[in-house]
């Protein structure tokens, strides 16, 4: 069945013409617009037969949601063998539809390796992820002759507040995450070795650091008024009070210290910095935790090393003693030792009686102890050396969340385009195979956010350009050399491509997935005006709506829509229309401006009977069907279809097959029933 060709040899227009050509055509028909359909028990069954429910309402694409293999029988990318894939690709062929796309199953949320703030990133989980995208991949390219492979976004948990596109250009906040977010946002910092959280520091945690001496310059100088660089500032001592002084120092504090910093090390450099090179606030705020342990450490490992140095003067000094002594008992008789006889030293405060012990005794007793406290200051001393020197690696490895977990996305959507690449190649695909990152609710982190959604697709181009055109790359575990630079490694996907050539393929098998509901979403976390009402406060998100839209389709990005409408609040996944969000004037928009891409219903969340119906009919498309007798020449529109029988108040002139009357049965009259 094709809704957009609605004549066929077999109609009687009975009535004249059916009007179908007096009617305006829509930017968006009815061909533009597939569905998404699924997989499973709770479906119907395998992909066969939702396809084919799919095309009998008339679908002319579908895109294939794959499911988490085990959660269901027989579901997932790899439940389809040789066979069972071409016979999707002949039941595509068959029915002249396309698949244009294969979503991957839901539990993967980013490609970074995320785990949560607790376990932070682990790099099984990201390649166990990254699989699952590879088999949908493959899949794609064997079963459905191409298109896009969709993943979800959610690279890393980050305070909606604390991004740079939570403000306008007034400085008022657009987006936050909760009221009280900008004040008490909980940001992460990974050891980039390991990548577990180290530390989550709160914007409003207040902690007390060292006044720092300086001269009527501003300058750091020591207490030989001698200047310094800031490593080896001193705190100011009060004479007074015998103490060294401190003082609170809160976010904006260390936002200042960031600054200070950075200009420090651009001066040093002669440059200015680039972004991994530029420390932030919470960078700041670690290091300043960081000194604080780095300096008590070192402070007891002298004060240990100094107890050691004359521990050791002593043990020499009674060595020598014990050596005369000694040499002395051996020479007097037995009559005359008790004149190297001495009493000892009282214990417990003189509660109990002193003794009388020989010298050589006595000395080698406490040469022991002598013994025992070198060993415990040496010990000690180590540790404490041990923990400044580990407390400073960290300084070096540690970095925000955001830089590390970018990195290892950027590593995976790199590896995955370069997958579809290779896939698109070898299984010559009717349609490049290509990822597609789709924008998920606000909350799940990195990549949700317009902005993010379009630096992830062109970071990920950049890293995919980098990794097919350099023969060595940074060591993926993260090493850096004794300059703290990253260790070089051979790369394994070098293929002495010029950039050009390179920057084709990165842009053609890496694009993004729009889900227009998605976006809506934001409207929950968009900061209303001081006496602004609802509707003129929906009125500014609008505008915000259509700034994003214009936004993602000048950076050209977009390669998969996912059409779906929501109230706002809950991803409830309603058809176009049914919602309060602009989805109309947004796609008929990208489609003026000549976007190239596919588009789905997903609006399966009030049934399959209105996810494409309810659908074309916001889009304007119209139903047409053989003129009768209640209203010769109208065309039935889809607003007809529901709640009606289609655009008929009366039942039928007649009935047939199975809804026919058995012939044991007549009415009483005899007449025959047709």
């Amino acid at each position: 069945m094709k809704f957009n060709e609605y004549t066929t040899p077999m109609d009687r227009e009975y009535f004249g013409s059916s009007g179908a050509d007096d009617l305006e055509q829509p930017i968006i028909g009815v061909a533009d617009m597939g569905q998404t359909v699924s997989e499973g028990s709770r479906v119907g069954g395998s992909f066969r037969d939702t396809i084919q429910a799919a095309i009998r309402s008339g679908a002319r694409s579908v895109e294939l949601s794959t499911q988490m293999e085990g959660s269901d029988k027989g579901v997932g990318a790899e439940a389809y063998g040789k066979e069972a894939r071409e016979e999707l690709r002949e039941l595509q062929r068959a029915n002249d539809i396309k698949v244009v796309s294969t979503h991957t199953p839901t539990q993967i949320g980013n490609l970074s390796g995320y785990t949560g703030p607790e376990r932070g990133f682990d790099d099984d989980t990201r390649k166990r992820e990254l699989d699952e995208v590879k088999k949908a991949i493959q899949f794609a390219a064997e079963a459905a002759g191409g298109g896009a492979v969709v993943v979800h976004t959610g690279e890393f948990a980050r305070p909606i507040s604390e991004q740079k596109w939570a403000k306008d250009d007034s400085g008022e906040y657009l987006f936050k995450g909760y009221l009280e977010e900008a004040e008490r946002a909980i940001i992460p910092i990974v050891d980039s070795r390991t990548g577990k959280v180290v530390d989550q520091v709160r914007k409003n945690q207040i902690v007390h650091r060292p006044e720092w001496m300086k001269n009527d310059k501003g300058e750091y100088v020591n207490y030989e008024n001698e200047v310094v660089g800031i490593e080896k500032r001193v705190p100011v001592f009060d004479s007074g009070s015998g103490r060294f002084k401190v003082r609170e120092m809160s976010w904006a504090d260390f936002e200042k210290e960031a600054e200070e910093r950075n200009k420090l090390k651009e001066k040093k450099l002669g440059r200015s910095l680039n972004e991994d090179e530029i420390l932030t606030t919470e960078e700041a705020f670690l290091h300043a935790q960081i000194e604080s342990n780095v300096g008590h450490s070192k402070g007891w490992a002298l004060q240990y090393a100094r107890g050691f140095e004359d521990s050791k003067k002593n043990l020499e000094k009674l060595k020598k003693a014990k050596e005369f002594y000694d040499k002395l008992d051996e020479s007097l008789p037995e009559e005359d030792k008790w004149k190297i006889m001495k009493e000892s030293s009282s214990t417990f405060g003189g509660l109990l009686p002193s003794e009388y012990k020989p010298i050589p005794e006595i000395l080698a007793d406490q040469i022991k102890k002598t013994r025992h406290e070198i060993e415990s200051a040496h010990e000690a001393s180590v540790s404490q050396e041990q923990q400044a020197e580990t407390s400073a690696l960290m300084g070096k490895y540690a970095m925000p969340v955001d830089r590390y977990a970018k990195k290892q996305s950027m590593k995976s959507y790199a590896e995955a385009g370069i997958t579809a690449m290779e896939q698109s190649n070898a299984r010559n695909t009717d349609r490049p195979v290509f990822i597609a990152p789709e924008n998920l609710f606000p909350e799940m982190g990195y990549g949700t956010h317009p902005e993010e959604l379009i630096e992830l697709v062109h970071n990920a181009r950049k890293e995919m350009v980098k990794t097919l055109t350099h023969k060595q790359i940074e060591d993926p575990s993260g090493k850096l050399n004794v300059e703290g630079k990253p260790v070089m490694v051979n790369n394994p996907h070098y293929r002495g491509w010029n950039e050009k050539k390179a920057q084709k393929e990165a842009k053609e098998h890496i694009r993004a997935t729009l889900d227009t509901a998605h976006l809506g979403l934001w409207w929950k976390y968009f900061e209303p005006r001081t006496g602004e009402t609802r509707d003129d406060r929906f009125k500014r998100f609008e505008g915000w709506y259509m700034d994003q839209i214009k936004n993602l389709e000048k950076a050209d990005i977009i390669g998969h829509v996912h059409v779906v409408d929501t109230m706002g609040m809950g991803d409830s996944h309603i058809p176009a229309g049914q919602g309060i969000m602009p989805i109309k004037t947004a796609l008929e928009y990208l489609k003026e401006k000549g976007l190239d891409a596919s588009m789905v219903s997903e609006a399966f969340g009030e049934g399959p009977a209105r996810q494409l119906t309810k659908t074309w009919e916001h889009f304007g498309s119209s139903i047409y069907g053989a003129s009768g007798p209640v209203s010769p020449g109208a065309p039935t529109r889809f607003s007809d279809v529901h709640q009606s029988y289609f655009g008929k108040d009366r039942p039928p002139y007649y009935v047939f097959g199975a809804y026919s009357p058995s012939n044991d049965w007549t009415l009483w009259t005899q007449v025959p029933l047709e």
